[in-house]
């Protein structure tokens, strides 16, 4: 059981340098890294796609679509004992339990308000372009 929870934590852990660098690169000046724009847009479309992709795999399990389905959140909540089934392996968001573990609530809807954002930012300063 310790080595499930300690596989858990290395699960959900290692989303921080994900997210970091998913909003991180909003920081990054063009003049530094002229081809941010193009590396930051295709990070997210893949990031997002695999997101896509996943849900649509899961949803003869779940028996219905989720369109923000981490397949590492899944694995993470595998390693915790959840099966497939179970909502904390589709409707779990990392961001929520990582403001949870900090004692800061944070709906649901306002992180995925904020994540829709980034990606229409990233989309338009792509187009932009």
């Amino acid at each position: 059981m310790r080595i499930r929870f300690l596989l858990g934590e290395i699960l959900f852990w290692s989303h921080v340098p994900v997210i970091l660098f998913w909003f991180g690169l909003f920081f990054v000046p063009s003049v530094v890294w002229p081809a941010k724009m193009f590396f930051h847009f295709w990070f997210i479309a893949l990031a997002f796609a695999s997101q896509l992709l996943w849900g649509l795999l899961l949803m003869p399990i779940r028996n219905k679509f989720g369109w923000g389905v981490c397949f590492l959140t899944t694995l993470t909540q595998l390693a915790r004992g959840y099966p497939l089934r179970d909502p904390r392996n589709h409707d779990h968001w990392f961001l929520s339990e990582l403001f949870d573990r900090a004692g800061v609530t944070v709906p649901a809807s306002i992180i995925q308000f904020v994540l829709v954002t980034s990606i229409l930012l990233v989309a338009t300063e792509y187009l932009l372009i």
